[in-house]
């Protein structure tokens, strides 16, 4: 597994940015989604966006709809949006409070925050039929540093292992509410990354305000006519450039 290596001791003098069809072209953008988006930790969002039992949001990663949510338990977890009797997306809106289930609206297929299978109508009368055997398909889903992250690979390797570099090194941003800019100096301007970057989306830079000293630079997903807010903005890397 590689190592993170500082920009110093790779640099090569020379060096150019990559083409422009690196940037553009559908058929290296499908190549990410399998060959990265589809086999790394990725992250998603915050456990604080999810304050109470109940609460979700929708993530898409490489094309996949999932479902992340805190359980009655109280544990996080996260679920492939689709229901597993006619494949039917089960939670349409983006975020929410759901009480103690999950019902798909096609055939009331019923779960629970846990994933299993509840009540299926009209399967009791079908012959081997186990609702055991279809609960919801789960996600590899880590927490880190108050981050939550998930990994669509079928035997991914271990989050602590992968990340064992960065241990520690972003603990003070498990105190810091994603409601909140944190403080940039004067002439310079926060990059902030959102959450469809680290989902394989390819997004717009756009600008948040029009402050040239403080405002903070955020992508904004394509496939929405939408502003990307702070609470959306999952930040591992504080990028600090002039404005």
């Amino acid at each position: 597994m590689p190592a993170f290596r500082k920009t110093a001791e790779t640099f090569s003098s020379g060096a150019r940015t990559l083409p422009q069809r690196y940037l553009i072209s559908p058929d290296i953008f499908a190549k990410e989604q399998g060959r990265i988006f589809s086999t790394q930790w990725l992250c998603v969002g915050r456990q604080s966006q999810l304050g109470k039992p109940g609460d979700f949001f929708l993530q898409n990663v490489a094309g996949e709809s999932l479902i992340i949510l805190r359980d009655q338990e109280g544990q996080v977890r996260g679920f492939y949006n689709v229901c597993r009797h006619r494949g039917t997306r089960i939670c349409k809106e983006r975020s929410g409070q759901l009480r103690e289930t999950l019902q798909c609206p096609y055939h009331a297929w019923t779960y629970g925050l846990d994933g299993k299978l509840l009540g299926a109508p009209h399967m009791e009368s079908v012959k081997g039929f186990d609702k055991a055997q279809h609960s919801l398909r789960p996600v590899n889903l880590a927490l880190w540093e108050g981050f939550i992250f998930v990994n669509l690979a079928e035997s991914p390797a271990p989050m602590e292992i992968v990340f064992a570099p960065l241990k520690g090194k972003f603990t003070h941003c498990k105190s810091m509410s994603m409601h909140e800019t944190p403080p940039t100096k004067g002439g310079v301007s926060l990059e902030v990354r959102s959450n469809v970057v680290h989902a394989g989306r390819r997004p717009t830079l756009r600008r948040l305000t029009e402050n040239r000293e403080t405002a903070p630079y955020a992508w904004v997903n394509p496939d929405q006519d939408h502003k990307a807010t702070l609470s959306e903005i999952g930040v591992l890397k504080h990028c600090l450039s002039t404005a």
